[in-house]
């Protein structure tokens, strides 16, 4: 399954809050494979273009898509 995340900025003092920072997209074997990239995230499992440019602080994953499924999941903020 190829998923694909959008993360945004939502650093409340940031001058790019709610803003678009990364669309980083994964190939998992399953679902349990990608939950557990979802849980790592923040502890690890980020890549240094998933912080804002503008603040430092990591983006927030916004939006979540099965590329294969087209199925988009809204407000899965981990």
């Amino acid at each position: 399954m190829t998923v694909r995340y959008i993360l945004k900025c939502y650093n409340d003092s940031c001058e790019n809050f709610g803003s678009f920072v990364n669309e980083p997209e994964f190939d998992f074997e399953d679902e349990f494979e990608e939950q557990s990239f979802r849980e790592a995230y923040g502890h690890g499992a980020e890549d240094d273009s998933d912080f804002c440019p503008f603040c430092g602080v990591l983006a927030v994953m916004d939006d979540v898509l099965d590329v294969a499924e087209g199925d988009v999941e809204h407000g899965a903020r981990t």
